[in-house]
């Protein structure tokens, strides 16, 4: 449980591997019965696919469908997208007192000479290197 939902919709992509958790099983539960009675009010198959995600028992094909479904109608619906929205922010917040965070992923290419290079990591302080070619073909990194 170290990430948090970045977009409303990718409460359905995330919502199993969340419902394992206790101090947000009961947020996502809600969260998910809330989508099968307001979002999808009516459509008894969908509402049976929800209910497969709240047994924990949902494949990865039936959670794309669900979530595609959930765009489908978020997308010309701001009133349900901002409630949802709503929902997940009260969700992200447990997650952050819960010790979650955003993932973030820093990648670098370096090529030629002198090239200064930044990295950061969460929890680290940010560290500046510079690559230096030798003109021997050999290079040394020179941290600042």
């Amino acid at each position: 449980m170290n990430e948090l939902i970045e977009k409303p919709e990718d409460i359905l992509t995330h919502g199993q591997e969340l419902m394992k958790h206790p101090v947000v099983k009961n947020a996502v539960l809600k969260i998910v019965n809330w989508i099968g009675t307001k979002v999808f009010a009516g459509k008894k198959a969908t509402q049976e696919k929800l209910a497969l995600l709240e047994a924990q028992k949902a494949d990865a094909a039936l959670v794309a469908d669900l979530k595609a479904k959930l765009e489908f109608v978020l997308e010309d619906n701001d009133a349900l997208r901002k409630e949802l929205a709503a929902q997940v922010n009260a969700l992200n917040a447990q997650l952050k007192q819960a010790g979650a965070q955003t993932q973030k992923t820093n990648t670098a290419s370096v090529s030629g000479e002198k090239n200064n290079l930044i990295q950061d990591s969460p929890n680290s302080s940010i560290h500046i290197g510079r690559q230096i070619n030798q003109g021997d073909g050999s290079t040394y990194n020179e941290n600042k």
